[in-house]
């Protein structure tokens, strides 16, 4: 007996990484997370359902094994490689790169601040009659 009100229906279906986590203990593994979810395309609407996921240690190891570099958009390869001590080195460099905008952003602002209390008000004059 077929499935009350069954229909066939016409999409497509993937998996992504919706969240990366990144552990990077002073002491201890380093490792990464990619949290996966499968989406599903239909017509007039789009599901998304959590996934598993799956984990990578960083290790002495593995630090120089390398992987195909693909196009996010397009998921053709772009005929490069990496090694996972380079991703190690371009997150930590980003890291420093977007701390450092924002103790900039910070120090401007506080700057800001102190010309804006500094300033200091020039009394109205008035000539005499």
């Amino acid at each position: 007996m077929p499935d009350y009100k069954e229909t066939t229906v016409a999409g497509t279906a993937y998996t992504r990484a919706h969240q990366v986590v990144i552990a990077n203990p002073s002491v201890g593994t380093k490792a990464i997370s990619f949290y996966e979810e499968q989406v599903i395309n239909l017509v007039d609407e789009q599901i998304i359902r959590q996934q598993g996921g799956v984990q990578e240690p960083f290790t002495a190891d593995n630090a120089s094994e390398e992987f195909a570099l693909i196009n996010p958009v397009d998921g053709t390869p772009i005929g490069m490689t990496m090694e996972y001590k380079d991703v190690h080195v371009a997150l930590h460099s980003l890291y420093y790169h977007v701390a450092a905008k924002r103790d900039a952003s910070v120090a401007a602002a506080a700057e800001a601040a102190a010309l804006a209390a500094a300033v200091v008000p020039t009394p109205e004059v008035t000539p005499e009659a």
